[in-house]
């Protein structure tokens, strides 16, 4: 198998390679959500930088979504996350932090077959849930981890301790954003959503992967829309 290591820590297990490997995660809310609602692709350079990079951030130009729930305090909203990320069977807790109360917590899903994409797409991603009085605020970090299929249908695997792969040896790439300057390291990555100047390229492709991402607020939305009373 193909193998690439996720640059996030997750809870290691005693068992052999084979037990530890969790079979790919399927969120199933990547419905067609207005484009950009909560999050969007973007390509910018980095200061004192050449090239470009791309991004997915919050569409409201802060640093995190927004969930407002006036009334409630910051344990019961603490709680109520809790409560979801239980009744999601495909998400797992990644890291508590004492400091300042926040769960994180981890999923590893498809983003789009090639019914949606040039390829296959798959996202290790991680949510950043921090309860307030009155609110939630979500981040959706910036070093969670795209993985693309060069070509057929590869299923993906990753292991507790961040480790992906693909079965029957099948080539897969991490994803770029942003096309590679060099035209032959850029027909490997046909599914990029910028070119190398920052333009987009590939709209359905930036459609589609932002509306995979808002799906994770808007699933959060919903189930405490209809369980935090």
């Amino acid at each position: 198998m193909n193998i690439i290591n996720s640059p996030y820590p997750t809870q290691r297990m005693k068992s052999s390679p084979t037990s530890i490997l969790i079979v790919l995660f399927i969120l199933g809310i990547c419905p067609a959500f207005a484009q950009g609602k909560y999050f969007e692709v973007v390509s910018k350079k980095s200061n004192g930088s050449k090239t470009y990079n791309g991004y997915v951030m919050p569409a409201n130009g802060q640093g995190y979504v927004v969930l407002s729930y006036q009334g409630k305090t910051k344990e019961q909203l603490r709680s109520a996350v809790f409560n979801y990320i239980k009744a999601r069977p495909s998400l797992w807790i990644v890291k508590l932090s004492d400091r300042d109360e926040r769960i994180e917590y981890g999923n590893f899903a498809t983003i789009g077959d090639t019914s949606k994409c040039i390829v296959n797409l798959v996202s290790s991603t991680r949510v950043d849930v921090e309860p307030d009085n009155g609110q939630l605020k979500l981040y959706i970090g910036i070093f969670n981890q795209i993985y693309s299929s060069l070509y057929g249908t590869a299923r993906f695997l990753i292991s507790r301790d961040g480790v992906v792969v693909s079965e029957n040896e099948t080539p897969f790439n991490e994803y770029k954003f942003v096309q590679p300057d060099s035209r032959k390291e850029a027909l490997a990555y046909p599914e990029s959503v910028f070119d190398t100047n920052g333009k987009v390229v590939n709209p359905a492709n930036k459609k589609t992967i932002e509306g995979f991402y808002d799906g994770y607020v808007a699933d959060l939305k919903s189930y405490l829309d209809k369980n935090l009373k």
